[in-house]
């Protein structure tokens, strides 16, 4: 599964029911933005912004309005509450790894891709993300 990052060659690649091969850019865009997370190994944080803007953006882009409830619930169970005023280069790796999970999951998502989203953490910190993960997303 490609992610709507490419289009396929050949077949079908559905989403929630769409095909996301006959979307335009526009349509994959918004395909990406509202229905996938995505959880890097490296977080892809943007430096220059606080945690709480990285986990957020998603929906800033969107142009939506910020479910605080579940922002609040999300960096909750994360373990993050504290620290969404920081940036990425105030925060541990495995505080970056968390906002990054956050973000994945921000906008509820019908499908999350995860490149080893707990590769920098120790394992009981990683079943523990992952676990989260397959809860929060459901």
């Amino acid at each position: 599964m490609h992610g709507g990052l490419d289009r396929p060659t050949s077949g079908h690649s559905f989403v929630g029911g769409l095909d996301i091969g006959n979307l335009d850019d526009a349509g994959l865009t918004q395909l990406r933005r509202d229905r996938i997370g995505f959880a890097f190994q490296y977080f892809n944080l943007i430096p220059t912004l606080t945690a709480a803007e990285n986990i957020t953006l998603p929906v800033a882009l969107a142009g939506a309005k910020v479910d605080q409830e579940w922002l609040d619930y999300l960096v909750g169970q994360l373990g993050i509450a504290d620290r969404l005023t920081h940036r990425p280069g105030e925060l541990s790796g495995g505080q970056q790894q968390r906002v990054a999970c956050a973000r994945a999951l921000m906008n509820k998502p019908d499908l999350i891709f995860a490149d080893e989203p707990t590769g920098n953490l120790d394992s009981n910190s990683s079943d523990s993300i992952l676990e989260r993960m397959r809860t929060l997303g459901t």
